[in-house]
């Protein structure tokens, strides 16, 4: 229950400050204004949406990942592995689909670690079930937002 929560959190925060700025960011963004609570989300340059996000509470190191795939097996309650993947480096998170706001979301808690912040700066491909869903690549400002999702999500 709380993951399916914190998703739903996630996607209308997200949605939410995207709307109230002049500009919708491109690539990572860093959404701080609700502390505790810190969404790190991924904008499409190209559409605008959101296409992975994460979610924590400042001080805990738990984590919130969604996914909103563009294609594949949408089906309610699919359990599927996430995999971000960047060559040898790699980290899973157990993951449960269904549609919320007319979009459909995998997500799934995990611990915010070093290896998983290096992947996210780094840039990663997203695997579901172990189909490449595509690869997201960091711009020149995505490392701060990271860093400051890291620091601020380790136990």
């Amino acid at each position: 229950m709380k993951v399916v929560l914190s998703s739903l959190v996630m996607l209308a925060l997200a949605s939410s400050a995207a709307a109230a700025q002049s500009v919708i960011p491109k690539g990572w963004f860093l959404h701080d204004d609700l502390s505790p609570t810190l969404t790190l989300a991924y904008y499409d340059p190209a559409t605008g949406d959101v296409d992975v996000s994460l979610n924590c509470t400042a001080g805990y190191s738990d984590i919130v990942v969604a996914f909103y795939p563009k294609s594949g097996d949408m089906s309610e309650g699919r359990s599927a592995r996430l995999e971000l993947r960047n060559g040898d480096a790699a980290h899973s998170i157990e993951a449960t689909g269904k549609t919320y706001n007319g979009r459909y979301v995998f997500d799934g808690l995990t611990t915010m670690e070093p290896a998983l912040a290096k992947l996210l700066v780094g840039g990663f491909t997203i695997l579901v079930g172990g189909e490449d869903m595509g690869t997201y690549t960091p711009n020149e400002h995505d490392g701060a937002h990271v860093r400051k999702l890291a620091e601020a999500c380790t136990g």
